[in-house]
């Protein structure tokens, strides 16, 4: 700011909030035992919501979490106030979270497979199986 300029500050009356949702930006946010309690206690450094607004989160156990608001009721431009109001809070589906869960499904990381004489070996790493093709 410069010297001897004019600043203009105004006052506006914000709604209470009553619904917020909220996009993860990792899928460790869904190991977090119960998540809505622990956002609860980190929420009280917001009192002002507003679309796509991004938040920080710390997490005794996963660090920092950070978070997107994707939807607020009412839906007003300026944001919502959510000190003393009853919020509820809904999470969308963890950025990340389809890849985590393709990576966890497929068997292949726990697979070795060779050929010997033509013949394909497939073991399996952690269990010591073996199958012939």
């Amino acid at each position: 700011m410069e010297n001897n300029k004019c600043v203009v500050l105004s006052f506006e009356q914000l709604d209470m909030g009553r619904y917020v949702k909220l996009l993860p930006h990792t899928p460790r946010f869904l190991d977090i035992d119960n998540p809505k309690m622990e956002l609860e206690n980190v929420l009280v450094n917001y009192p002002i919501l507003s679309l796509n607004d991004n938040i920080s989160c710390m997490f005794d156990e996963y660090g920092e979490i950070s978070f997107t608001v994707v939807e607020i009721e009412p839906n007003v431009k300026q944001g919502i106030y959510i000190v003393d109001t009853d919020l509820s809070v809904d999470f969308c589906e963890p950025l990340g979270y389809k890849e985590k869960i393709e990576n966890e499904r497929t068997v292949n990381k726990y697979l070795e497979v060779s050929e010997v004489d033509g013949i394909k070996i497939v073991r399996m790493k952690e269990m010591g199986l073996s199958f012939d093709l």
